[in-house]
């Protein structure tokens, strides 16, 4: 068992060592490339989720960042699938 400080808690090794795998970007949709780091997220906005589950396909950060979704854990995929068009 490995105690991680971090999370407070006992993890098994193998359970400790897939943790560490799934932080890896390379992972996560669209490797990590960000197409947009200025963006705004949209559930300030809209008061809720457009993404619904899409949101686990992106990164898990080792730490929390304006780019993290506090509800999910996940990056918000506004980052990463954005696109500077609107309709008319």
């Amino acid at each position: 068992m490995v105690y991680v400080a971090k999370y407070k808690g006992w993890f098994c090794e193998e359970c400790y060592d897939n943790m560490q795998n799934s932080l890896d970007p390379k992972r996560w949709f669209n490797e990590s490339v960000m197409v947009d780091e200025n963006a705004k997220k949209p559930c300030y906005v809209l008061t809720w989720c457009p993404y619904g589950g899409l949101v686990e396909a992106f990164r898990i950060r080792r730490e929390i960042t304006k780019f993290t979704c506090q509800v999910f854990g996940h990056d918000c995929p506004v980052f990463y699938i954005s696109e500077k068009v609107i309709e008319k």
